[in-house]
């Protein structure tokens, strides 16, 4: 039956088209938006990304030291695991947003230089990316006028 409003709606198991891995559209899995390169993701997305796990990070060592001062060397370990994570994060989302530029993930050595890569991330930050779908996919805001 076509027409029945209660049926559930259909979908892709693996996820493998364009817009799911930016985890802008179709939304994505969780793998997708932390671990996987692949897609495009919009400028305020990016922000979001970046300053949710460095905060992420900040906000449970403070909370466990708070709790657990004794255990000192133990948090320092913990801190370890949690910014190699975040900084894991960090890397998918700047090589996302530069493919919202159409540029390779592979730019983002450039972040890796003194002054270059403050500079480089600031345009990448700054400035919109390409308007309409790409070669890393859709574009992440949708169709865009002009």
């Amino acid at each position: 039956m076509e027409g029945n409003p209660y049926t559930p709606p259909q979908s892709s198991l693996h996820g493998d088209t364009p817009e799911s891995a930016t985890g802008n559209k179709a939304g994505g899995s969780v793998f997708q938006i932390f671990f996987s390169t692949r897609g495009r993701m919009s400028r305020k997305v990016y922000l979001l990304f970046i300053i949710l796990p460095l905060l992420s990070v900040y906000f449970l060592m403070g909370i466990f030291l708070g709790f657990f001062p004794e255990r000192l060397d133990q948090m320092v370990i913990l801190y370890l695991v949690f910014t190699v994570v975040a900084g894991w994060i960090s890397v998918v989302t700047l090589i996302k947003r530069i493919h919202d530029f159409g540029k390779s993930g592979w730019y983002c050595l450039l972040s890796i230089f003194p002054y270059v890569g403050v500079l480089f991330l600031l345009i990448f930050i700054s400035m919109p990316g390409n308007k309409g779908p790409n070669k890393y996919g859709p574009d992440p805001k949708g169709s865009r006028p002009g």
